[in-house]
């Protein structure tokens, strides 16, 4: 071939689909082959599906080659072969590989080096514009022109390097390197010569200046012709697109589609390969040179044309060619699926995942405007946890919830995967599991594989990439053999692994059971074992903590808990907070947009510290969330939902213990740290006393290894033995297990149980037959509902054993999935567009820790001079103040002017005159002055707040601060209160929607926007009326800016301020409007916001494609201006990007507005700098 290969010998005449697959079936894989694509076609996919502009692919390494996506008319019907009946009825484009590099025969200018290359190339003017611009031939055509050089000039002092003499011995790698020395001796380049090319002469600096400028003559001219075929094909589409519309009807869809492509401002080619990639320079005088070609044309309206890198293209354009195979039988057709944001799930993985299923046939289900799922019209639920507040209602509905490992799995198979293995729950211990049997008894082997899908797992009948774990006795079996010889990253363990696992109901870690050399069979069960640190146990060790511990990235600030956002929190009096830390913790819910209530019937959420009394009965039946103080401050440390069910000491604790625990005596042994703390507060907590030691008096020994001095003496003094599950499962059942199970006496060898401490959920069914049974008679239509859909999802669940509480059929509903709406439950599908779902202002909070005592005053626990307090106390006053103080200092500044309106520097001088009398009277009382003694004036009490509201571009109150005074305090007696910016609101009141700052960092809060007609109404009529009846409406701006205003409301109400989780944003320093604005803005979304210098402060850390797992690179975006100082910093940026495998996008701030207006992270090709400012500076 033209590279010298004979790839194609007996492959002439052959079907390549049967070549390819006979070879498969040959070594034994059962393959189905659904596409064949080459490099360029790839190319050209992979970057079309993230940029939608994408027309042409450029691959330049070792060849040249393009594909362009063309009217099927413009090309002649022999071109196509066979095709099917009726396709060139329905297909209108077609993606064309031109094998651009055969072209250019007789027109191409070339010199008298190119003729020599060409009269000694094997096959003489195969590819004859390859020949001139691919880094097969560039390092040749200098080798030619420096050999002729040294002899013709004197160069490298007329010898020529033996190595020279050998054609094709001078790489294009090489000339790479040497036009990469920049410094003023080209010492790099004179070395890296002398090496790989020795002579007698040692080159000088002249030489390598010679040889640079020789390699810069070759590489540009390649890059000038380059340019000129990209630009040519370009106008080529452009000819071929105008004939093609001119045959189809005005009124034709498709004639309207094919004017709207040919109106596209910004053609994108997607380019590929070590020339254009890695050559310094190159890419840069390419694209120089097609805007030149492009400006040259003098079109009427802009264009450009844009080189965008696409890595790894031939495997995603495999992929994306693989997706679009049965597009006539999508995958996910006739599914409604919702995605539940979390920290395993951030916006932007749901964005790409949204964009994945919509083009496979689903529907993708928007929030409800309060940011619930509409259960009623959903299929499938996509979360990567159960603790979402719908997922019992879920259960219920029988929806079921997959991870995204299911939507991955399915487009793989190219058909839905089965549901169970793609469970969130970690009841399902072998979730993900993919095993296969090699070499044991059938009986096993049943036994192993009927228990593993049980639980989550699935069968593989031979070992294939997609299997995880391969159970076998030794490493000879042939299916051991050849997962170790394909290098598979597949785990072989022994069976006893899969039997540990069944008998204690957990899935234990791997690592001693592993082929060849498994621990278990290695060492003893008294060699010493690794205590391991849980993860489950993260803020869960104490059912009443001291003190609220500080999120861990939070450097000493505590960003706000959204996570009580819209909810009410009633604190319960058991509790016996002091007044101080009561204080703290409303505060931190105020701040997340919540609110502590007093009334059980008013609250969402229900916090006590014992399972008795009449509020905790009262919330339980009603289906509060009901927690306990440590699963309240897991929620403001993690700022994530999470059943209080799901951690044993996050529920309220009994005040009598569990049942038959009161007289024992229980200690513990094997388990380390946080397990430990755990294990002493459970033991208290079920009426048992806990030992730190053990004698004769104690009843049992809990132990996470059954080897220690006290598993020895323990049997002697009649001491029972168990695992921390008995203890666990007795405090979940509220009942004492007996002993004698053999989950609770099990004990692997080499495995130390602390690794599956924590992972048991309380039985809520006995907690209600226990502490608040009956009262169905008093429940509200809404709790009934409730405690309909809790009974529903216990029936549809697993009664007993390893996956107790598991769903287990699949039932048509036969109530009202928790809709308060009037109408139909009947389930329908929502043709919507994708989803996307998603830290603002800070508050500080003290960190010392609250006192144990029962009292309600603030009394210190240590003893204190009283300055500590005192500067505590007017640290917490001045918080509360602070916004009063702020527009206090801004009326002053304001001058006094004869006739003005009472308020600015008069208000001002006159507060201060009055501040001054009541100084000099306070100073007369300290003298026991009684005359002087100032009369206090009573002041009427103001009604509670019912709505917090922040108000942007309102021109009721411009220019008339005193009008302004009047509508604040009139509302505000109302119990509407208008707060500043950053400060916890629940409505965002504007006359329509506004690019604000303060309108997009409210909406980030997930807040109901108003119209300003609500404030007019409540000041003319004297009362609150309904904001449902004030709804913000503004379609012209839903229609410039492309969003919906209740669907970003629902979708802020989601993402609850984490929209941008994850996401790194950088912005110069001369961005439009300053930087402040934009930082404000990302952070209330959450995004890693900094600016930018091209200074060693800002860079991202160097991380190659194996080390990132492979995947695509993740976007980073730049804000900046096209000014040419900002423009001076986008080359060490997106070198700083391409370092650590990122995607640099360099975007105006517009791309930040509108995704946070539209609450979606999103992007398009006209956000880009460039795109953006297209034609400026030409």
């Amino acid at each position: 071939m033209g590279k010298g290969f004979l790839a194609d010998k007996g492959l002439l005449g052959e079907d390549l689909g049967d070549v390819v697959k006979r070879a498969c079936r040959n070594c034994g894989l059962d393959v189905e082959l659904k596409a064949i694509l080459n490099d360029s076609s790839a190319c050209l996919l992979s970057r079309a599906y993230s940029y939608t502009s994408t027309r042409f692919s450029l691959i330049l390494g070792t060849g040249l080659n393009m594909a362009a996506f063309l009217p099927v008319a413009g090309i002649g019907r022999p071109k196509f072969g066979v095709r099917p009946d009726g396709w060139f009825d329905e297909a209108t484009h077609v993606i064309v590989n031109t094998e651009l590099g055969m072209f250019g025969q007789g027109i191409l200018p070339v010199t008298r080096w190119d003729r020599a290359l060409n009269r000694e190339h094997p096959r003489p003017d195969y590819q004859p514009l390859e020949f001139l611009v691919s880094g097969m031939y560039l390092g040749e055509i200098v080798r030619i022109a420096l050999v002729e050089a040294v002899g013709a000039t004197g160069l490298l002092g007329g010898v020529v390097p033996p190595s020279l003499l050998m054609p094709y011995s001078l790489g294009t790698e090489t000339l790479a390197l040497i036009e990469s020395d920049d410094t003023s001796d080209l010492a790099q380049a004179i070395h890296l010569f002398s090496q790989r090319h020795p002579s007698s002469h040692a080159p000088t600096t002249a030489d390598l200046a010679a040889i640079k400028a020789l390699a810069s003559f070759v590489s540009v001219r390649s890059s000038a012709l380059v340019a000129t075929c990209v630009f040519t094909l370009w106008n080529c589409r452009l000819e071929a697109e105008r004939a093609y519309i001119s045959t189809l009807p005005e009124s034709s869809p498709e004639r309207h589609r094919a004017e709207a492509d040919m109106a596209l401002e910004t053609t994108t080619v997607a380019f590929n390969g070590s020339v254009i990639e890695n050559y310094p320079g190159y890419l840069a005088n390419c694209q120089r040179y097609v805007d030149d070609l492009v400006a040259s044309k003098s079109l009427a309206e802009p264009r450009s044309i844009c080189l965008v890198p696409a890595k790894e293209s031939s495997l995603m354009g495999a992929a994306v060619a693989l997706a679009m195979k049965d597009v006539e039988e999508p995958i996910f057709d006739d599914c409604a699926v919702a995605f539940v944001p979390s920290d395993q799930l951030v916006p932007k993985l749901i964005s790409e995942f949204t964009r994945f299923v919509e083009q496979n046939g689903a529907s993708v289900c928007e929030p409800r405007r309060d940011g619930s799922l509409p259960l009623d019209k959903i299929t499938h639920i996509i979360s990567n946890t159960i603790d979402f507040p719908q997922y019992v209602e879920s259960q219920a509905a029988m929806i079921p919830v997959v991870t995204t490992q299911w939507i991955k799995v399915s487009l793989a198979k190219q058909k839905q995967a089965a549901l169970l293995p793609f469970s969130p729950d970690p009841r399902m211990i072998f979730s993900q599991v993919v095993v296969t049997c090699a070499g044991l008894p059938v009986m096993d082997k049943e036994s192993i594989i009927g228990a593993t899908m049980a639980l989550g797992g699935q069968e593989s009948k031979d070992v294939t990439r997609t299997t995880t774990h391969v159970c076998a006795l030794s490493v000879d079996d042939p299916k051991v053999a050849f997962a170790l010889s394909k290098k598979l990253k597949c785990k072989v363990i022994l069976p006893h692994w899969f039997d540990d696992c069944f008998k204690l109901g957990k899935r234990i870690d791997e690592g001693p059971y592993l082929l060849p050399d498994p621990e278990i069979l290695r060492k003893g069960a008294d060699d010493e074992v690794d205590i391991p640190v849980s993860a489950n146990l993260i803020d869960a060790t104490s059912a009443n903590p001291q003190w609220v511990p500080l999120p861990p990235d939070s450097d000493g600030v505590r960003p706000p808990s959204t996570v009580f956002s819209h909810r009410r929190v009633l604190l319960s009096h058991d509790l016996s907070l002091s007044a101080r830390f009561t204080k703290i913790i409303k505060d931190i819910i105020v701040h997340g947009g919540g609110k502590v209530v007093d009334d059980v019937e008013d609250c969402h959420m229900f916090i006590c510290q014992y399972r008795d009394g009449p509020q905790y009965i009262k919330a339980a039946r009603a289906c509060k969330e009901v927690g306990s103080l440590a699963w309240l401050f897991y929620l403001i440390v993690s700022n994530q939902w999470r059943n209080p069910l799901h951690r044993l000491l996050h529920y309220p604790i009994p005040r009598d213990g569990i049942p038959g625990f009161k007289d024992m005596r229980i200690t513990i042994s094997n388990y380390g740290g946080e397990a430990r703390v755990y294990l002493e507060n459970l033991i208290t907590a079920s009426g048992a006393v806990f030992t730190k030691t053990m004698n004769t008096e104690n009843t049992h020994l809990i132990t996470a290894r059954n080897t220690s001095h006290k598993c020895a003496a323990a049997p002697e003094w009649g001491i029972a033995v168990v695992n921390h599950l008995w203890l666990e499962e007795s405090y979940a059942k509220c009942e004492k297990k007996q002993i004698n199970l053999s989950k609770y006496n099990h004990f692997p060898p080499r495995t130390n149980l602390g690794e599956i401490i924590g992972q048991t959920f309380l039985d809520e069914s006995r907690l209600r037959e226990l502490y608040y049974p009956g009262g169905d008679e008093a429940l509200s239509p809404r709790a009934k509902r409730k405690r309909k859909m809790l009974e529903a999802a216990e029936d549809n669940a697993y009664p007993n054993g390893p996956a107790e509480g598991l769903p287990v059929a699949t039932a048509e509903r036969d109530f009202d999935v928790m809709r308060d709406e009037a109408g139909g439950s009947g389930r329908r599908r929502s043709k919507t567009k994708p989803a996307a779902r998603v830290p603002t202002a800070a508050t500080e909070t003290p960190l010392r820790p609250r006192q144990n005592n029962q009292a309600t005053t603030d009394t210190p626990s240590v003893l204190s001079t009283g300055s500590r307090s005192a500067k505590a106390k007017a640290k917490d006053r001045l918080q509360g103040i602070a916004p009063d103080i702020a527009l206090y200092e801004k009326e002053k500044k304001r001058p006094a002017k004869a006739g003005a309106p009472w308020g600015g520097k008069r208000a001002a001088d006159r507060t201060e005159r009055q501040q001054d009398e009541f100084k000099s009277a306070a100073k007369a009382l300290q003298r026991g002055d009684d005359e002087a003694r100032p009369v206090k004036k009573s002041r009427p009490s103001l009604p509670d707040v019912d709505m917090r509201i922040v108000v942007t571009a309102f021109d009721r109150w411009v220019g008339d601060s005193h009008k302004e005074d009047q509508d604040r305090r009139k509302l505000r007696d109302l119990g509407v209160q208008i707060v500043q910016e950053g400060q916890p609101c629940d409505y965002l009141v504007a006359p329509k929607v506004v690019r604000t700052v303060k309108f997009l960092c409210a909406l980030s809060r997930g807040v109901t926007l108003l119209s300003t007609n609500f404030i007019n109404a409540v000041l003319q009529t004297g009362e609150v009326p309904s904001p449902e009846d004030y709804r913000l409406k503004d379609k012209a701006a839903e229609a410039l800016y492309h969003m919906k205003i209740s669907r970003s409301e629902a979708r802020a109400k989601a993402n609850r301020g984490k929209l941008l989780r994850g996401v790194p944003i950088y912005c110069t320093e001369k961005v439009r409007n300053g930087p402040d604005s934009y930082r404000a803005i990302a952070e209330a979304n959450g995004a890693i916001f900094k600016i930018y210098r091209a200074r060693g402060s800002t860079t991202i850390k160097p991380t190659t494609a194996e080390e990132d797992g492979e995947g695509p690179p993740d976007p980073v975006y730049l804000l900046s201006n096209a000014s040419p100082e900002e423009r001076q910093l986008w080359p060490r940026f997106q070198a700083m990007a391409e370092n650590g495998n990122m995607e640099a996008r360099i975007v105006v701030p517009d791309w930040l507005l509108d995704v946070a207006m539209a609450q979606e992270v999103r992007f398009d090709d006209k956000f880009l700098v460039d795109t953006f400012h297209e034609g400026e500076g030409k």
